[in-house]
């Protein structure tokens, strides 16, 4: 990584030891230096304050002891206070310094401001921190940079999925055949119907209609997502699809008998989703909507509540899945002009072992943003979880199915 690299991750690194300190209802100040692989002098630091840097009562100046415990980590590459160590000038020997090396990198974390063992218990979580960060090295860093430009404009949250192309493709569940088999007799689809999917993802309700020889049709926003889509469909004479985001793309005078989405049309603020495909739509059309329910609570609410407590203390991500996009109600369809809207419900069960499990709840779109170093321990947590519950997760599933449709003229 580059200095400048490495000085974000210190950045970041203090702001979770700052977390801790609050959390330990402790204030002070931490500093926190790291040297490069293939360095030998030139450290990077960075400080931090946590309320106050000075104890007035006491007489200390916690920015000075904190560099000082810091610095004689730095010199004797162990962690400060160490009674063996003849402190030289400039150093307090005082404890809350804690050095590490890791894949070739130096570091040096301080806390002064609380109690000798607090303020190590501070310094060694930023610690911690880093070293996953730097684990992840610049893959993570990749990752960081998408979700900070989520974060400015929420509705790039939509593309988060298009970061795990094939453990969404592994692992998103399909829905259930009695719902396809009522949809497409519904729908009337067949070899002479037009079908527009929105969002097929890696096809998780593509092959059903796919499979009725229709002019299937589909527009994917995420280009690793449409990529898994060309490489599984490409060669089907009936499958057409387009790299492009649903809200801006210009269809032409193209129109559809069909237009279905699996979990994805929510996506989509309902004051663009419902008029654009109202217009898409012939007359008669069908606008089909459906999506999943999963239930884990009721078939083992005793292994629930255990899960429930992973997620009560790890669960922190960049930003909840409610916060993602506009609210969006599937009931609102008739507001802008759609006619004899319904729901059917279908059941159905799913069952995943601890590893099924995680890698499962990893295509959630919240939990692909659980930053480090929360989504390691959660993670690690629920697989951890599952095996002692007897190394099963059962689901009861809901598989939903609005239909509406467009008035003949």
């Amino acid at each position: 990584m580059t200095n400048d690299e490495l000085r974000r991750l210190l950045v970041e690194a203090l702001e979770e030891m700052k977390k801790k300190a609050l959390e330990m209802k402790i204030r002070g100040v931490g500093v926190a230096a790291i040297l490069n692989k293939n360095e030998s002098v030139d450290w990077i630091g960075e400080m931090i304050v946590v309320e106050t840097a000075f104890n007035f009562e006491e007489g200390w100046n916690l920015i000075a002891i904190a560099w000082s415990k810091c610095g004689e980590a730095m010199a004797t590459q162990a962690d400060s206070g160490d009674p063996g160590h003849e402190k030289i000038l400039g150093e307090c020997g005082f404890v809350g310094g804690a050095y590490d090396e890791y894949e070739g990198y130096r570091l040096a974390f301080a806390f002064s401001g609380a109690l000798s063992e607090e303020d190590l218990e501070v310094a060694k979580h930023g610690i911690e921190f880093i070293k996953l960060r730097l684990k992840y090295g610049q893959k993570l860093l990749r990752r960081e940079n998408i979700y900070s430009g989520m974060r400015e404009n929420p509705m790039e949250y939509r593309k988060v999925f298009d970061t795990i192309p094939e453990q969404f493709d592994k692992f998103r569940p399909r829905y259930s055949p009695e719902l396809f088999e009522y949809f497409i007799k519904a729908a009337g689809i067949g070899p002479e119907t037009k079908v527009l999917e929105i969002g097929p993802g890696t096809g998780q309700a593509t092959d059903p209609i796919l499979d009725t020889g229709c002019d299937y049709n589909a527009i994917e926003l995420g280009e690793h997502l449409y990529a898994k889509m060309r490489e599984k469909y490409g060669t089907r004479e009936n499958f057409h699809i387009v790299n492009d985001d649903f809200i801006t793309h210009d269809f032409g005078e193209g129109k559809f008998d069909v237009i279905y989405s699996a979990a994805t049309i929510q996506w989509i603020p309902e004051r663009i989703a419902f008029p654009k495909t109202l217009e898409l739509l012939k007359p008669g059309g069908t606008l089909a909507m459906m999506f999943l329910i999963g239930d884990y609570k009721t078939p083992n609410e005793e292994l629930y509540g255990k899960i429930q407590r992973i997620y009560d203390e790890y669960y922190k991500p960049v930003t909840e899945y409610k916060n993602m996009k506009e609210p969006f109600d599937y009931l609102h369809a008739t507001d802008y002009g759609y006619v004899d809207l319904t729901r059917k419900d279908f059941r159905g069960k799913r069952v995943f072992t601890a590893d099924e499990y995680v890698q499962y709840c990893g295509t959630h779109s919240d939990h692909i943003l659980i930053p480090e170093p929360y989504k390691t321990k959660f993670f690690d947590g629920l697989r951890s979880t599952v095996l002692a519950g007897g190394d099963k997760v059962e689901f009861w599933d809901t598989y939903v199915l609005y239909l509406a449709k467009k008035a003949q003229s």
